[in-house]
């Protein structure tokens, strides 16, 4: 984790333009979903910890509140990944980034050796 610190804070904050040449769309975004583990994880673990296996009802009542909210907290990331984009997208706010998370990751790695 030091070098991975060491990395992020040398890196020039330049990002290569073929990265982001095309990026999928919202399709693609959605069949991925389905290839999401964690999303299965936290579904089948909230099935398992809310819903009994007798009732339907408590199975469609909870797949009726799941749903919104996950799309809901899906958006949220979309939207906060678009923001970071735009701030970010300059070189030298990547680069400063780039070093308070170095900084950070050092400091837990210091945590984790000596505490």
């Amino acid at each position: 984790m030091l070098y991975l610190s060491a990395r992020l804070a040398l890196d020039d904050g330049t990002v290569s333009v073929e990265a982001a040449a095309s990026p999928p769309g919202f399709v693609a975004g959605a069949l991925m979903q389905w290839l999401n583990p964690k999303a299965w994880l936290a579904a089948l673990s909230g099935i398992s910890a809310y819903t009994s296996a007798a009732s339907h009802g408590e199975l469609t009542l909870f797949t009726a509140l799941y749903a919104p909210i996950c799309w809901l907290s899906l958006a949220c990331w979309c939207y906060g990944g678009a923001f970071l984009g735009r701030q970010f997208g300059r070189a030298a706010n990547l680069r400063r980034l780039n070093r308070t998370l170095a900084a950070l990751l050092a400091s837990s790695c210091a945590f984790l050796l000596f505490a």
